[in-house]
């Protein structure tokens, strides 16, 4: 996961500058493809064949229907709206989306099998890590989206330039991570979480002063300082959030804070990129800058108001 940190923006602003078949930003995608069929082919070779769980349940379809529309129906909203102007149609959507969640607990209640362990939601632990998961990543989809914005719109870098710029982030999240893995998460327990968070709001506003000083002057190097911090505290951010689930529920609740993860990067994405272009009402590098600077810090005090949170969930991972 470190090594993919490092090599991802780096590489995906080198397709970017390579421009493959003139498909511009699409070209990202092509990433996936041998790297979903190495995966696929290996799963396919080495992966046992059955996880040892009880083979007598059964999967409910109903309740996966219900969770992936009414998933679509938001996530969709939430990439999409701001584009188009947020039209009547996009508060139908949220209404459905909505109702679908609300179907999905009822049938969930009902179901012999349920898609997501009801217990889950009964202890505190997990919410108040749902709730940590979330705020993070959409603190952290935001940062990545509103830099390079501003590196490409505001400052006028390529894509390759950007991507080699944010190599000091991405060394910090694989060292830290490393690091967490390794010894700090065992030995500091939840304190590894404070000190990850921490870390990453001084890093966001080292950030936010950096582009406010040296504006569109900037230089990678300049850069570079606050983007290790914030890498460091991100990689730092340990999973917790399950060591009070049981052996029975782990499984089910690694896929919600999956899930979670990924509503929290749109949400912060829409929410945040709409603060973020809401100030760039004449694109100029001095709004870009503007901008950006807010967004940092919105995100630190994201980052910052997790800390309370952090104080709710297990002292130690699971084991």
């Amino acid at each position: 996961m470190g090594l993919a940190t490092v090599a991802g923006p780096v590489l995906a602003g080198w397709l970017l500058h390579l421009d493959l078949f003139g498909s511009e930003w699409r070209s990202i995608f092509l990433v996936n493809v041998p790297f979903g069929v190495l995966a696929g082919t290996l799963a396919w070779r080495a992966l046992p064949c059955h996880s040892g769980e009880d083979r007598t349940a059964r999967l409910d379809l109903r309740g996966v229907g219900l969770l992936t529309a009414g998933s679509a129906l938001l996530i969709v909203l939430l990439v999409q709206g701001r584009d188009l102007g947020w039209p009547a149609w996009a508060y139908v959507m949220i209404a459905a989306g909505l109702v679908a969640f609300g179907l999905f607990i009822a049938s969930e209640r009902r179901s012999a099998h349920p898609v997501i362990a009801p217990s889950l939601f009964r202890k505190r632990s997990f919410v108040a890590g749902l709730l940590v998961v979330g705020g993070f990543y959409a603190a952290l989809s935001a940062f990545v989206l509103v830099l390079n914005l501003l590196l490409q719109s505001g400052v006028g870098w390529s894509p390759l330039q950007t991507g080699f710029a944010l190599i000091p982030w991405a060394v910090g999240t694989a060292v830290a991570t490393l690091l967490s893995g390794a010894v700090l998460a065992e030995k500091l327990g939840r304190a590894n979480l404070h000190a990850g968070l921490a870390i990453a709001v001084a890093g966001l506003l080292g950030l936010r002063w950096s582009i406010s000083h040296w504006g569109t002057a900037i230089t990678g190097w300049q850069l570079a300082p606050a983007l290790l911090v914030t890498g460091l505290g991100a990689g730092l951010l340990f999973d917790f959030v399950l060591g009070d689930a049981t052996s029975e529920e782990v499984g089910t609740g690694a896929g919600v804070l999956n899930a979670a993860q990924q509503f929290a990067n749109a949400l912060g994405v829409a929410a945040l990129g709409t603060v973020f272009f809401a100030r760039v009402e004449q694109p100029s590098p001095a709004s870009y800058l503007y901008a950006a600077e807010l967004v940092f810090g919105l995100c630190a005090g994201v980052c910052a108001l997790m800390l309370v949170l952090v104080r709710f969930l297990p002292k130690h991972a699971q084991r």
